[in-house]
């Protein structure tokens, strides 16, 4: 049994019907990147694991570079639970339309 053509229709359903979907993939996905990005600048740069790190946080939290990265990483994991809310509601209504209509 070849499944290509269910692919096929998969990948026009999501392009014509679904554009929004199809141009969110790549917006989350830069919003992940800037997240992880940040997270890890951010845990190297202005919150050093050490002595010295420790006594110079409280100054480098304010700096305008961790709290521009600060920023990133708040807005990053509230995009990133967004995009969770708009996945699971676009799949809980596609699947209840899929077995309602199916039932008939």
């Amino acid at each position: 049994m070849d499944i290509t053509p269910y692919y096929k229709e998969a990948a026009q359903y999501i392009t014509t019907v679904h554009p929004y979907i199809y141009n969110s993939v790549g917006i989350y996905g830069i919003w992940i990147g800037l997240h992880y990005g940040a997270t890890h600048l951010y845990a190297t740069s202005c919150n050093n694991w050490s002595i010295t790190g420790f006594l110079a946080s409280p100054i480098m939290n304010s700096t305008p570079y961790c709290k521009g990265l600060n920023w990133i990483i708040r807005t990053g994991s509230d995009t990133i639970d967004t995009m969770w809310v708009t996945v699971g509601t676009w799949m809980s209504g596609y699947l209840l339309n899929k077995s309602l209509f199916s039932a008939k």
